[in-house]
């Protein structure tokens, strides 16, 4: 075992994890010296991060002003719209990271923007416009970003327009693989097991780290990479609307009512009960439209009951 689940790592930290789960975390620290090490670190950044805390709240400036103290230089980081509470052990694992990293790596000065919104604006120094997605996050070097390289990482799903600058490509570090473009629009969606590609226009090249697997993309093209079988797949048939959460514009051309359905929960946030003969197809286009409206639209055209999951 290679990895282990970060919440079974953060319940055992916190003292909450079960009997099975202490019996995994201590095997997989059994398995190398790196991993005994690394709970080690946690364990000390959540005595660390838990000093701060009174009643239940975090004093986030001490946090951090201790942090700047111990590297003896003040360093800067940014959390935009972030509007939740951050639990002890969570707040820990990302700490306890950025600590680490400053610690050997005294020049950086990282930014961080972590999106409780559906779409969170964001304009990197060389004014690449990045869209994220609602509890997706973006973090970045400031001290490097431009001179040496262009480079971010991320997590969640995000949408890249970048601005053209072939001294500097940009890239995309996410856990499993990396995406390399010189200037391009293109769709994101990263996890700890998979990753997708869905290019809007320009060429991105999308690569596996392990394997070494990599392919081209172009304008109207995708892929995805699953850590299961370690290599990267081009998808035949793209999904149009995969970008409607950027655009707001969902477009059906002779699609299923069953995938329509499934596209419109996806879109909305929402579940939606079908009522009666559902073996029909959609030709239409929503641009903008509230639910009520594309809902009623439908319901006259196709002579079918769609509604809401109450």
């Amino acid at each position: 075992m290679s990895k282990i689940d970060n919440c079974i790592l953060a319940k055992y930290l916190s003292g909450e994890a079960s009997e099975e789960e202490c019996l995994l975390v201590e095997h997989w620290m059994d398995e190398s010296l790196s991993n005994k090490k690394e709970v080690e670190n946690l364990r000390e950044g959540l005595t660390f991060v838990s000093s701060f805390y009174v009643d239940g709240k975090l004093d986030s400036g001490k946090a951090w002003n201790r942090v700047y103290a111990r590297i003896g230089k003040p360093r800067i980081i940014l959390f935009y719209r972030k509007a939740y509470r951050v639990a002890a052990v969570a707040l820990m694992l990302i700490l306890g990271g950025f600590a680490l990293y400053w610690f050997t790596h005294p020049s950086s000065e990282w930014i961080v923007v972590n999106s409780i919104i559906d779409k969170d604006i964001v304009y990197l120094p060389d004014s690449t416009e990045v869209i994220l997605a609602r509890n997706s996050s973006l973090r970045y070097d400031k001290a490097v970003y431009g001179c040496k390289y262009r480079a971010v990482q991320m997590n969640g799903k995000a949408f890249f327009r970048v601005r053209r600058d072939p001294a500097h490509p940009f890239t995309i570090v996410s856990n499993q693989t990396n995406v390399r473009v010189l200037g391009t629009a293109f769709q994101v969606e990263t996890n700890m097991q998979e990753s997708e590609v869905w290019v809007e226009y320009g060429k991105v090249a999308f690569s596996a780290k392990k394997s070494g697997n990599n392919v081209i993309l172009t304008a109207g093209m995708s892929a995805k990479y699953s850590s299961t079988d370690n290599k990267i797949v081009l998808q035949t048939k793209p999904d149009t609307n995969e970008l409607s959460w950027v655009t707001g514009v969902l477009r059906f051309n002779e699609t299923s009512l069953i995938q329509v359905v499934s596209t419109l929960e996806k879109h909305y946030h929402v579940l939606l009960k079908p009522v009666g003969n559902i073996d029909k197809q959609l030709t239409a286009t929503f641009n903008n439209m509230l639910l009520p409206d594309v809902l009623k639209v439908i319901n006259e055209t196709l002579d079918v009951k769609l509604e809401i999951k109450q």
